[in-house]
């Protein structure tokens, strides 16, 4: 069961969440365990990749943090611009943010509020090939300057990989 909540906050911030309810058995207690991701649009973003593609990209930096009971499971920042949703990858190393990645693309593919997604890699990173497998896997196909002028910037320090999320759909609305 997912239930999706919009709210604008001060400051002209807008704030979305979404709340996940699945099961975990422990012991013979059966018990839900909640797990909500919240999406915020922040101002500032401190990921370099992210900063060096807003220059040639304008957009707004959007936030996907997903918590539990516990607290925090995984923090995600991307970049959107003209429904398109850039995200370094190269910080996608725990379980953790792997399944906030997982709960991201399940909620632009379920409320298309996106119709892209850019995975931005450091070509310098030591897990630049495992990352391109990975991706490769889950439908992502490598994409460059020279054939996607409009989709990507010119930069020979990052790979970036395109996973289709809706082709050729009219994106709906979606705050934030």
């Amino acid at each position: 069961k997912a239930v999706v909540s919009t709210q604008s906050t001060g400051g002209g911030v807008r704030r979305a969440s979404e709340t996940c309810l699945t099961s975990s058995i422990d012991s013979d207690l059966q018990e839900a365990h909640s797990v909500t991701l919240n999406i915020n649009v922040v101002e500032h973003c401190p990921h370099t990749v992210l900063s060096t593609i807003k220059q040639d990209f304008t957009g707004e930096y959007v936030e996907y943090a997903m918590k539990d009971n516990y607290g925090n499971l995984g923090r995600i920042i991307t970049l959107r611009s003209n429904g398109v949703l850039y995200m370094p990858m190269t910080h996608i190393t725990d379980s953790t943010t792997k399944e906030c990645f997982q709960a991201m693309l399940e909620h632009c593919e379920r409320t298309k509020s996106a119709q892209k997604l850019v995975a931005c890699i450091e070509r310098s990173v030591p897990e630049r090939p495992a990352l391109v497998r990975t991706l490769m896997f889950m439908g992502f196909k490598a994409i460059n300057y020279v054939k996607n002028p409009y989709l990507v910037p010119k930069n020979n320090k990052l790979l970036f990989m395109l996973y289709s999320i809706y082709k050729d759909q009219p994106l709906v609305a979606i705050e934030p």
